[in-house]
Order: C-alpha cells, then sequence, then structure tokens
C-alpha cells in the first residue's frame, strides 16, 4: 500500500492557512471523490503541516502531487508564515527527540514556506507501531477529526481553539462507558479519569518546587475560567440536541471511532499499552502513588485492563495528537486535564446529559470508503 505525502514547512496555524489553502483543497479532492486524506500538525526537522493521501484509495490519481504542490506554493507565494527562531527550534528537537523517541537529527530543519512531496508505504509509515493495522486505524480516526478541526477554523468561531478543545475533549470522555467507584479519592471510573492520569503523570515528573507552582496556576486559572467552562458546557449540551449540528456529527464520529477500537481491541490489535509492547513498563518506584495503584498488580507486573479501556486509551491518544491543530499547547492541554477533572465532578448531572445526547444523537458516522484490501 502505498501513500503520497504533502509536508509545507510553515511557522505558524492561523485561520489564513485553512481559508485560503486547506479548505479550498478539501473541496478540491471531494470534488474528485476523493476522501482518504488526513492533516498534522509537526515538529519534526522545523514546524509543519502533513497531508497524507491513501494512494491505494478509488480515486486516487498521482497528476495530484504537481496539483497540489503548486497549490502550495502560490499560498506560501502569498501568504509567507513568520521566519524560524532555528536555534530555538533545534534546542526543542533536541528535547522533543528524546522524549518522542522520534529518530530524527535534531540539527537538521528544512526550509520555512517551502512545500515537498513524496511518496511512502504502509509498512514504513507503521514502522514504530505493533501493526500496520494500528497505524491504519489511527490513520482513519485522524480522517474524521480533522474534518471537524478544518470545520471549526473555517466557521464564524475560527481561532477560539480552547473552547473547542474543551467540547472535543468532554465528547471524547464521554463516549467510556462509567462505572461507580469505590475509592474515596475517584469519583468515578470514567474518561475523564485518564484526564486525571495523564495530568498526575506529568506533575510528577516536576521538581517540588515546580509543582507548587503548577498547583498555584492550575488552581487560580481554573477559578479565573470556571464561568467559561459552565457556558461552554450549557452551550454543548445545547448543541448536542440540535440534529446536524457541528457537535452533533463529532459526537457520532468519536462514538464510532470508539467502537471500531472496542473490535481492534477484541481482535487483539490493540492492547491497553499500545504501541509499545504489552511487557513494557515504567520502573514502579519511578511513577506516582496513583499510577503504582492503579497500573501495577501485587507482585508489580502490568495491571490487566478490559477491551474498553484500550479502546479509549487509543482514541485518547489519537485525539490529544490532534490538539497542535488547535494551537494547544502541552501547558494548555494539561490545564484542560486538569479542569476537565475537577469540572466532571462538580458538573456530574450535565456530563451524564451530555453522555446520554452522544449516544442518541443519531448513527455513529460510516467509515471513510477504504481502499480494497
Amino acid at each position: 500500500m502505498k501513500f503520497m505525502q504533502l509536508r509545507i514547512n510553515y511557522t505558524e496555524n492561523h485561520g489564513r492557512f485553512y481559508h485560503e489553502l486547506l479548505v479550498p483543497l478539501q473541496r478540491w479532492l471531494a470534488e474528485r471523490y476523493f476522501y482518504r486524506w488526513n492533516i498534522a500538525r509537526g515538529w519534526q526537522n522545523g514546524p509543519h503541516y502533513l497531508l497524507t493521501l491513501d494512494a491505494g484509495a478509488p480515486f486516487y490519481r498521482d497528476a495530484w502531487q504537481a496539483a497540489l504542490l503548486e497549490r502550495s506554493n502560490t499560498f506560501l507565494q502569498r501568504c509567507p508564515s513568520s521566519p524560524l527562531d532555528a536555534a530555538a527550534h533545534r534546542a526543542l528537537q533536541v528535547r522533543l527527540n528524546t522524549l518522542e523517541a522520534a529518530g530524527i537529527d535534531p540539527d537538521v530543519i528544512e526550509p520555512n514556506n517551502t512545500a515537498s512531496v513524496h511518496m511512502t508505504t504502509l509498512e514504513q509509515l507503521a514502522a514504530k507501531y505493533e501493526s500496520p493495522q494500528q497505524w491504519r486505524s489511527v490513520f482513519d480516526t485522524q480522517i474524521r477529526l480533522h474534518k471537524a478541526v478544518v470545520a471549526h477554523w473555517s466557521g464564524a468561531d475560527g481561532g477560539i481553539n480552547e473552547r473547542f478543545a474543551f467540547e472535543l475533549m468532554v465528547m471524547l470522555a464521554c463516549v467510556y462507558p462509567p462505572a461507580p467507584s469505590d475509592d474515596p479519592e475517584v469519583f468515578e471510573y470514567n474518561g475523564f479519569l485518564s484526564y486525571h492520569s495523564n495530568y498526575v503523570f506529568w506533575r510528577h515528573g516536576l521538581k517540588p518546587e515546580q509543582q507548587a507552582i503548577i498547583d498555584r496556576r492550575f488552581s487560580d486559572g481554573y477559578g479565573a475560567a470556571h464561568g467559561s467552562y459552565l457556558c461552554w458546557l450549557d452551550a454543548l449540551e445545547a448543541d448536542l440536541a440540535q440534529a446536524g449540528h457541528r457537535s452533533s456529527e463529532l459526537a457520532q464520529a468519536l462514538v464510532a471511532s470508539f467502537l471500531e477500537h472496542c473490535q481492534l481491541a477484541r481482535d487483539g490489535v490493540i492492547h491497553a499499552r499500545s504501541p509499545f509492547a504489552r511487557e513494557r513498563l515504567a520502573d514502579q518506584q519511578q511513577v506516582s502513588a496513583f499510577h503504582q495503584r492503579y497500573f501495577y498488580d501485587e507482585d508489580g507486573g502490568a495491571r490487566a485492563f478490559g477491551l474498553e479501556f484500550s479502546a479509549y486509551r487509543w482514541l485518547l491518544n489519537i485525539v490529544y495528537r490532534t490538539l497542535p491543530l488547535l494551537n494547544i499547547s502541552p501547558m494548555t492541554r494539561q490545564m484542560l486535564n486538569y479542569a476537565l477533572n475537577r469540572l466532571q465532578q462538580e458538573q456530574a448531572p450535565a456530563i451524564g446529559r451530555i453522555r446520554v445526547a452522544m449516544l442518541t444523537s443519531g448513527t455513529p458516522a460510516a467509515p471513510i470508503m477504504k481502499a480494497a484490501a
């Protein structure tokens, strides 16, 4: 299986890119019956967008390579992005290359405001996954998510990104079936608990003085934004009651992806630690008390999790990878993790109504037509 990738080196992520390049490009591809593509935002070898097209899907044409390059270069000439601080970005690449095991040369930075096309294969794209099926599930889910991101940027509220990320993360958490908790430290076993887990894991890696700063900053930030959070939650509930609303369509896409991932977990394609090996586990003494309690068994081995948790964790990590398209920084993501865990405890009835609205808003979105096996 072959895929075409268009890389656009661009320092900024703003509405003009979507209005003037991506939305017209999406329309151009749709007019040619082609929907098997997605977009990501990356930092590797310079800030960039990466469009990936399934070259094995129906209606794909090799001649599109030249057309996409021409469109991209025309946009870059008309709307160049700000110059890149190469020294600062190299320093960033050194940190992220180690943190994410990206395997790049951190000294290499592609020229800004340029575009290039190359062909690749499923095997190459899936090299860091346990199987090609895992990568394809990520690709398929990102197709659904990028449609919502593009619609957001091209809509009237394009650029109000934290609210959209808030709504996305609330709906994501609501796809996971809740269960009562007998642990006084856990409000409920639900999708929001993973936000708390991610936040606790991140906070545990900070120095004590940094933890104190974060505790104050996030507590104050939550208080300052609390009114906005309540308004956004009320608006989301109202939007989900409207058939055909953007939020309803995104809810159906998230539910559909979760159900598909449950089937992948049932088939053994993914598990709770995918894409890492099942046996891979951090040193128990190096993680937080929360993670020691919930991720290790009595013998210090990896705790077994149900299929639904494996599916939800897989979907959660795909959504997290989408947030850079919304200009959500790692720090803002952790603030949302912190805030949503608190908010769901205060607003449990509203969260319950949103969950029901999502599950009853219509038939989950069908998968985009795929290439023949």
